[in-house]
């Protein structure tokens, strides 16, 4: 399960987040702000730090003022779903369902309840290897060893989505059946978020764009009509290295590494990551490795890449060929 990062200092948050985006995938063959494709046609590009990650955007117009507008457009989309979905902000959506659900329905705006609805989907479908509701897992997730006190290990195993109950009926509503479930959808917000930036660019009128958000990216069309969009994936070991180059057109892809954000701690001798195995609740590994998950859209992606990350070549490929059967996985490590 991912989780989601926590502010920072700006100047350190910002160098961190750098490092951390060019861990899982970049744009190959991009240029600058207006660089001429055709005649009249240029590549328009703009980024931000937001959702604990570096976003990019890229998209072809012929018109700067337009064009402009279209990539602020769809990074306030992006915004939008970060300040209702995240759980480090108590007045969120999500800092409001995790704070009362236990108590009451809370009502949640038709977005949440799609991402929430999605990520309970993977949860059943995957039987528990993606859970959004394991926030009390994850919230340890920089702690070497994770915390075994008698509430923490009480949630092991417990496949915490179950206790999570989405009412869709008019507006939308989340209760928890029990105190134990908190909302963590940062193994499939990104992703949504993506989706979403997408959509707003095809309102635009847009028909070629890249959404590339830490490492969830999307698609519209080819960077040229004849010419597909070229990405990068990054060697898991070593970082300044491709270990494969995808060409993509209306695509999606997310990556989960457990390169991408850990650390060391004080205390012990091995590496942390950010992926925590709900049901042993550690995020202990020796070993570098990525599963990157290629669709038709970015939220699922997200949710897959996720779910199958503790998961051999032999059992991702039959899991998706049940339930995604026009998905594909690169896995290395």
């Amino acid at each position: 399960m991912k989780t989601q990062t926590s502010p920072q200092p700006s100047a350190v948050r910002r160098r961190r987040l750098l490092q951390a985006s060019a861990a899982a995938v970049f744009v190959l063959g991009g240029a600058g702000l207006g660089t001429q494709l055709a005649k009249r046609r240029r590549l328009f590009r703009a980024s931000k730090l937001l959702m604990g990650t570096f976003g990019e955007i890229q998209l072809v117009h012929d018109d700067a003022r337009q064009a402009s507008q279209f990539l602020r457009q769809a990074f306030e989309e992006a915004e939008d779903i970060e300040r209702r979905m995240t759980r480090f902000d108590p007045k969120s959506e999500i800092g409001r369902v995790n704070a009362s659900a236990h108590l009451r329905e809370v009502p949640v705006s038709v977005d949440t309840a799609e991402v929430i609805e999605r990520g309970l989907h993977w949860a059943h479908t995957s039987n528990g290897w993606f859970d959004p509701a394991i926030g009390q897992l994850t919230e340890n997730w920089k702690q070497d060893p994770l915390p075994r006190d008698s509430q923490k290990a009480s949630l092991l195993g417990r496949t915490l989505f179950r206790e999570v109950k989405l009412n869709r009926e008019k507006l939308p509503k989340v209760r928890f059946t029990t105190s134990a479930p908190k909302l963590d959808l940062g193994g499939i917000a990104k992703g949504f978020a993506v989706d979403r930036a997408i959509h707003s660019l095809q309102e635009s009128g847009i028909e070629q764009a890249l959404v590339n958000f830490g490492g969830d990216l999307r698609v519209l069309g080819g960077r040229t009509p004849s010419t597909a969009w070229k990405v990068g994936l990054r060697d898991p070991h070593r970082n300044d290295q491709i270990t494969r180059v995808l060409k993509l057109r209306d695509q999606a892809v997310a990556t989960s590494g457990n390169h991408e954000q850990r650390q060391k701690p004080a205390s012990g001798s091995r590496f942390v990551h950010h992926l925590i195995d709900p049901f042993r609740g550690h995020a202990l590994t020796q070993n570098l490795r990525s599963l990157s998950i290629i669709g038709d859209n970015c939220c699922d992606a997200d949710c897959l890449a996720t779910a199958l990350f503790f998961h051999g070549n032999h059992e991702t490929r039959h899991f998706l060929e049940d339930h995604t059967p026009d998905y594909q996985h690169l896995r290395y490590g």
